[in-house]
């Protein structure tokens, strides 16, 4: 995994900043007309919608303490605040924490006095042997950094105002001492843990750094959905989670939890009303749009990652499958009848699966828990695919070669594996070079499905940067043009020469 510089300027990625500005343009639905409601006494009122985060315990509890209340459920914390902003919701159901640093970020929030449900939070791990262990390691630790002071000037550098100092520690030169531990994190839950620079950062990410340094662990870092965390600890696919878990007798069915690390609780967000001043003419400035979309928070670290992981799986996939394809024609063509048909049917098989089906399962069966496996299983998968279809081409420019009569020669063994590529390029390498340029591009284009293992490749760069400054057309065109650019390149160097 590639290491960059980390951010020392932002307290988190500013995900809200545009949303400011959209307001400020009149971008999205008109304000809702009924007064907004702006203490909880006035949320038990009916006609009040609240705006529910998909995938935590909000609803749950918007449903118990607010009954008469009107509940929209988003999927993401960036819909459910878009919608606060342009009037759909009155307010939106969060952790007081997340909506503090969202308020030092940006004037267009407040949160209301008081909590719907004040709350615990926690790190999870699966309940077996390594899980209770690292438990009671945990807790532990927590007490002696509240004893030794250490707590407090945690909770200072990341509940405080002062962001430059809101950064954390690259954990991956850490030793392994007691083994690699798998740490599953939801990336919105800011200060908790979010993504600055392409790296791991937040409160509970130090926490964690400190734990795996003091009994030795060297983590791995996933960033992943929160319900995906969840069920991949109870399952014991990770070895811890974390993201401002609340700690209830429910979850804790499933999980073992460490002592609280925090202590707060679930609280209403609404619109302050407050917009920035320059939001007027900000909205159709390209500086302002680029600044935000690449140089924020270093952004265009992860957008160059994502360009570099997407040329590397692409290239060494053609560079290893073009060898396996020989392979695979050979084997489909010059051995015993038994393996000619297993071969046969294993090339059957794989035209068949989807590029995304085959990742997926070879990340869930066997690369899951590998350092740097959603890599590997990307790499394993389209290397196959290549191979697969590109063993397909030799077959069809080998059977038009003089009727047929190269293959039959290279199946009777009249000509041997050598002559017989020989003789191939030069009857129709001109064709075969371009065939092998098409390849390459559909290969190209296919990468942008690693995203799906937990790899930044080029698209999941852009999805990343999205959530991220809320900048959408400007990281969109930018990305299609690295695609084009890249195919168009692959075109160029494979053309065929008139």
């Amino acid at each position: 995994m590639m290491n960059f510089p980390r951010s020392f300027k932002k307290l988190l990625p500013l995900w809200f900043s545009f949303l400011v500005i959209c307001a400020c343009a009149g971008c999205g639905e008109a304000p809702a007309q009924h007064q907004a409601p702006d203490t909880l006494e006035a949320f038990h009122e009916d006609g009040v919608t609240i705006g529910i985060i998909d995938g935590y315990i909000f609803e749950e509890v918007v449903e118990s303490t607010l009954p008469y209340a009107q509940r929209k459920l988003f999927d993401d914390r960036e819909s459910a605040y878009r919608a606060l902003l342009t009037g759909q919701v009155d307010g939106v159901a969060d952790d007081e924490a997340t909506i503090r640093a969202m308020m030092r970020s940006t004037d267009a929030f407040s949160v209301v006095d008081g909590y719907l449900f004040p709350s615990d939070y926690g790190f999870v791990f699966p309940k077996n042997n390594q899980g209770e262990t690292m438990s009671v390691q945990m807790s532990a630790l927590l007490q002696s950094m509240r004893d030794n002071g250490a707590m407090a000037a945690l909770d200072e550098k990341w509940f405080g105002n002062d962001s430059s100092v809101k950064v954390s520690e690259d954990a991956s030169s850490l030793p392994d001492l007691n083994g690699t531990i798998t740490i599953a994190y939801d990336p919105e839950s800011i200060p908790f843990c979010y993504v600055s620079a392409g790296q791991p950062t937040g409160y509970e990410i130090d926490l964690l750094i400190d734990f795996c340094r003091e009994y030795g662990y060297k983590p791995v870092f996933l960033d992943t959905s929160f319900q995906n965390m969840m069920n991949g600890v109870a399952y014991g696919q990770y070895d811890a989670g974390c993201g401002g878990i609340t700690i209830t007798e429910k979850r804790a069915e499933n999980h073992l939890f460490s002592a609280p690390d925090y202590s707060g609780g679930i609280s209403l967000c609404i619109s302050s009303g407050e917009m920035a001043v320059e939001a007027d003419t900000a909205g159709n400035d390209p500086g302002r749009h680029f600044r935000a979309a690449f140089l924020e928070d270093k952004r265009y670290l992860v957008f160059l990652t994502g360009i570099l992981v997407t040329i590397a799986i692409t290239g060494l996939s053609a560079f290893f499958g073009t060898p396996l394809a020989v392979l695979f024609f050979y084997l489909s063509n010059r051995t015993p009848i038994l393996i000619r048909q297993i071969t046969k049917g294993f090339l059957w098989i794989m035209q068949g699966i989807p590029a995304v089906m085959l990742i997926m399962m070879l990340y869930y069966t066997w690369y899951r828990d590998m350092y740097g496996g959603g890599f590997l299983c990307a790499l394993v998968a389209f290397t196959i695919l290549f191979a697969v279809e590109w063993q397909r081409v030799i077959n069809r420019y080998a059977k038009a070669v003089a009727e047929g009569r190269l293959l039959r020669d290279y199946r009777t063994e009249a000509v041997d594996t050598k002559k017989f590529f020989g003789i191939l390029h030069k009857k129709r390498g001109a064709l075969l070079r371009e065939d092998f340029a098409d390849r390459l591009c559909l290969l190209l284009k296919a990468s942008s499905l690693v995203g799906y293992i937990s790899v930044t490749d080029l698209t999941r760069a852009f999805e990343r940067i999205r959530m991220e400054s809320f900048e959408t057309t400007l990281p969109l065109i930018v990305t299609t043009i690295v695609y084009f650019v890249l195919i168009k390149l692959i075109c160029l160097v494979f053309q065929r020469k008139g």
